[in-house]
């Protein structure tokens, strides 16, 4: 009489139906949920739909394959949504914080630039235990950047120097070892890369990029000359208001990058004009219409002029001239040893003749050099600026000058009309014409001083040629001084 109870469990996936068969012991059956949907042996099925449905296995984390990965958009954030189903049917859900799907690698903006001046790229180097590398920040619209990493090595992308080191998010970075091999210009050697790439917070990685190469330099550059003048070395100056200087250097490794000139009064000093940077000009001279520096120069001080060098690994060399003594009327030249000078046309006696201009006395200058052994003995000699009124009267035919050679190329006319010494005065010249014209024609004495002087050729009493004329001067040499009036020389 005692009746027995039958309870039907269902395994996963499947779910109670009523048996079919009236003669079944048991009133209920299992049979499988449909497809793509789960069910916990109860008596429904849960549609998965679009989600993921997992068992419960009592875990607190579940790692699900996904199946769907091209329903994620790059760039978006995706959320994570957990709903959970208990045996009666009621659920309940939750939301993660989101993620953003990132399958873009970040990209450089610019390759790194070498050295530590973010502002400048430089290819040379002194520095040979030492070596740095700056960049701008990679792009990604994405996710942010996570780290930097950089390399070294001597070829483009190499990392045989160094190999990839992660230096977070800062966009310098410096690496010391020792030694580099030094480079020459134009030679075989290869110069040293660095490459840089980044990860964003999605854990891709950008391209590498690589700098164009620092080469290494380890020498000044090399100093030829530093000479007074604009030309050869000149000793002595005549002009107080400016100074000019030549120079020539080398470097066969990086090339020269600038040079800087100075003043001072001994070698290597700057008191009278500290460092200025001419650029790569090997000219110099001061109070010029694009720097106007006006010199307070003091007539009979010697001033010497410095260059420094630099060459495009920053190093520089220094060399200062053998200094020119300014406003120096009068120069001792010794035969051994020769002499150089600089005039300007400022420095005549006829300064307010009718025939100079102001633009001529500023603007006109001439070198002076006499070689050694050019002279036969030491003497005094006076650079200037002569007029052409004075020169051509002086020089061109029944000039004074022209007069006084006829006398002095002859002893018993020295004798005679000069007291046995060299002719030099006007009144003598004057002598010597009426000389000639009387005594010496007739008898064929030479030079006819009637005509002019550059007929002759002797060197040593020959007048300067044409083109040794600027403008309204010509410049000359003379043993002393000529008269206060520049009309006649001694």
């Amino acid at each position: 009489d005692r009746k027995v109870a039958f309870h039907t469990r269902c395994r996963p996936n499947t779910f109670r139906v009523a048996c079919p068969d009236p003669n079944f012991v048991a009133m209920y059956a299992c049979a499988d949920c449909p497809e793509g949907s789960v069910s916990t042996g109860e008596g429904f099925c849960t549609d998965c739909g679009n989600t993921t449905c997992v068992a419960d296995s009592g875990a607190l984390f579940a790692n699900v394959p996904w199946s769907n990965a091209t329903a994620l958009a790059n760039g978006l954030t995706h959320v994570t949504k957990i709903t959970v189903t208990n045996a009666a049917g009621l659920t309940t859900s939750a939301l993660s914080n989101g993620y953003l799907w990132d399958v873009t690698a970040p990209s450089a903006v610019e390759p790194p630039k070498d050295g530590l001046d973010s502002s400048a790229d430089i290819n040379w180097t002194h520095n040979e235990t030492f070596l740095g590398a700056t960049w701008i920040p990679f792009e990604d619209t994405e996710t942010p950047m996570a780290f930097y990493e950089w390399a070294i090595g001597t070829s483009p992308g190499a990392t045989d120097i160094l190999d990839f080191t992660d230096v977070g998010l800062r966009t310098v970075a410096y690496h010391p070892w020792s030694p580099m091999a030094p480079t020459v210009f134009n030679a075989t050697e290869t110069p040293y890369f660095v490459t840089v790439r980044g990860s964003n917070a999605a854990g891709v990685i950008s391209d590498p990029v690589t700098s164009d190469g620092l080469f290494l330099d380890v020498t000044p550059p090399v100093p030829v000359y530093v000479r007074d003048g604009y030309a050869k070395d000149i000793q002595y100056q005549s002009f107080v208001e400016s100074m000019f200087v030549n120079w020539e250097f080398y470097d066969l490794e990086s090339g020269i990058r600038t040079y800087e000139v100075a003043i001072g009064t001994a070698p290597y000093q700057t008191d009278v004009l500290p460092f200025t940077d001419v650029s790569l000009s090997t000219l110099y001279q001061t109070k010029q219409s694009y720097n106007d520096v006006v010199l307070d120069l003091k007539e009979e001080t010697t001033y010497y002029a410095t260059i420094r060098a630099f060459n495009y690994a920053g190093i520089s060399s220094v060399m200062s001239s053998d200094g020119v003594t300014v406003g120096a009327a009068v120069v001792d030249v010794k035969p051994e040893l020769g002499g150089s000078f600089m005039l300007d046309a400022k420095s005549s006696n006829q300064a307010k003749s009718d025939n100079s201009t102001g633009a001529a006395r500023k603007t006109t200058y001439a070198s002076v050099g006499i070689p050694p052994g050019a002279l036969g003995e030491e003497m005094e000699l006076t650079s200037t600026a002569v007029p052409n009124n004075v020169y051509d009267a002086y020089f061109n035919g029944s000039g004074t000058g022209c007069c006084l050679k006829y006398c002095n190329e002859h002893a018993e006319l020295k004798d005679q009309l000069c007291g046995g010494k060299e002719c030099s005065t006007v009144e003598q010249g004057k002598d010597c014409l009426a000389h000639y014209k009387a005594i010496g024609k007739a008898q064929g004495l030479e030079p006819d001083p009637t005509v002019s002087c550059s007929e002759y050729e002797d060197p040593e009493t020959s007048p300067p040629p044409e083109n040794f004329k600027f403008g309204n001067y010509s410049f000359a040499m003379w043993p002393a001084s000529p008269s206060p009036d520049g009309a006649s020389f001694k």
